[in-house]
């Protein structure tokens, strides 16, 4: 019963605070601020957490995915000895990346990741003392407004005064004793969350910095100068005799054999015809040729179109007559 009632009183100041707006201390309001920063960097804190374990997985990852990359590669058939020793390489750098990876993540996790776990679980522990110190002072308030009343109107109940103000002064002490409480683990809180993001984040950096390192020096050292062999030969040779036909070469048409159209022998390619040259009129007569008699003893003369020399019958004799004007 007496847990309705406080219930029952705690909600009747709320709903009092929500509708009257009561004003709130200096002291209650620098509390509220660093609570609030609080929870900032818990909500921070879990985020950077969810990083670094990841980054503590792709580590294990990296040197996994060069393991089984050189596993594949050396199932690839017929390679030859540089393939060899190169899959081989990429294989024993994937082990020695998953071990040192494995000795690195044991430092994430200790100084990294587990920090800030511990920080969260801290955290959960703010919110109990919040709630009892919101639980007191909601009793503190009821009382108070209560007292108030008291005093400001008679009664006839001379007792009922003073056992509301030892009430209100039990609340009082309680609610004093949460606010301490809070104020004290508010400030821990504080203080341990930003060394443990701080920790958390340098101790990664650390750590992928030295694991960068040595696998920056065994990729150097492995693969310095690494070279494969180029295959240049056909692995499977063409049939003998097979020749592949010239470029420009025709061939006949054939039509389908019917009664009125018998089989006959296939024509043989016959090759294309040549295109004019450039500069050459169409009929296939260049505007200057080689002269006949002149091919195999010098260069090639120039040789003019035959002139139509017309004769004249008149008087026996033949004479030179122009050729018309164009």
């Amino acid at each position: 019963m007496e847990t309705l009632k406080g219930f029952a009183r705690r909600t009747t100041q709320s709903l009092r605070e929500m509708v009257s707006r009561t004003e709130v201390s200096p002291e209650e309001m620098r509390l509220t601020e660093v609570m609030a920063k609080v929870r900032i960097m818990e909500t921070k804190g879990e985020m950077i957490c969810e990083k670094v374990i990841q980054a503590a997985r792709l580590m294990g990852e990296l040197g996994t995915t060069l393991r089984e990359i050189g596993e594949e590669y050396k199932g690839v058939p017929d390679l030859p000895k540089e393939s060899r020793e190169l899959a081989d390489d990429v294989f024993e750098v994937g082990v020695k990346l998953v071990e040192t990876s494995q000795e690195h993540q044991k430092g994430l996790k200790d100084n990294g990741f587990e920090l800030l776990r511990s920080f969260a679980k801290q955290c959960a522990q703010l919110r109990e003392v919040e709630d009892a110190r919101r639980h007191h002072q909601l009793e503190y308030d009821f009382f108070k407004s209560k007292v108030q009343y008291l005093r400001s109107s008679p009664q006839r109940d001379f007792t009922r005064l003073p056992r509301n103000e030892q009430i209100l002064e039990n609340w009082r002490v309680e609610l004093w004793r949460a606010t301490e409480r809070s104020k004290a683990l508010c400030s821990e809180l504080f203080v341990s969350g930003r060394q443990a993001i701080d920790r958390s984040v340098l101790t990664t950096i650390q750590v992928l910095h030295s694991f960068v390192e040595i696998a920056s020096t065994g990729f150097s050292q492995t693969f310095q100068g690494t070279a494969v062999a180029v295959p240049t030969g056909a692995i499977i040779p063409a049939s003998p005799g097979t020749q592949a036909p010239m470029p420009g070469t025709a061939y006949a048409s054939t039509s389908l054999p019917s009664p009125a159209n018998p089989p006959g022998p296939v024509a043989a390619p016959q090759p294309a015809p040549l295109a004019p040259a450039i500069g050459t009129p169409y009929g296939g007569a260049p505007s200057y040729a080689v002269t006949p008699g002149a091919a195999g003893r010098g260069p090639a003369g120039y040789q003019p179109p035959p002139l139509d020399i017309p004769t004249s019958t008149d008087n026996g004799t033949t004479t030179y007559q122009p050729p018309p004007l164009q």
